[in-house]
């Protein structure tokens, strides 16, 4: 689950940055709407960066207990032509 909203907020934050906060700078909005975005997206880097955070622990406890191999039924927030094979 944190995978999926790892690549969820990836998505958030870079549409943030790439067409909303430009598009509020130039669309001469009120303070509070080019406060309110920018909050947005804050917070949205620091739940990417907990969901981040959490990954790491998951993937050091599974390496510490020898399981160096993806889980069986693990599924990839990516594109089929992106995703890697899980064979052994």
């Amino acid at each position: 689950m944190v995978m999926w909203w790892d690549a969820f907020l990836s998505l958030e934050v870079a549409l943030l940055s790439i067409v909303a906060l430009p598009a509020v700078v130039l669309a001469d909005l009120p303070r509070s709407s080019v406060i309110g975005v920018g909050v947005v997206a804050i917070l949205a880097a620091i739940v990417l960066a907990a969901c981040g955070v959490v990954t790491a622990i998951l993937i050091g406890i599974r390496l510490r207990l020898g399981e160096d191999l993806l889980p069986a039924r693990l599924r990839l927030p990516l594109p089929g032509w992106m995703r890697p094979t899980l064979q052994d």
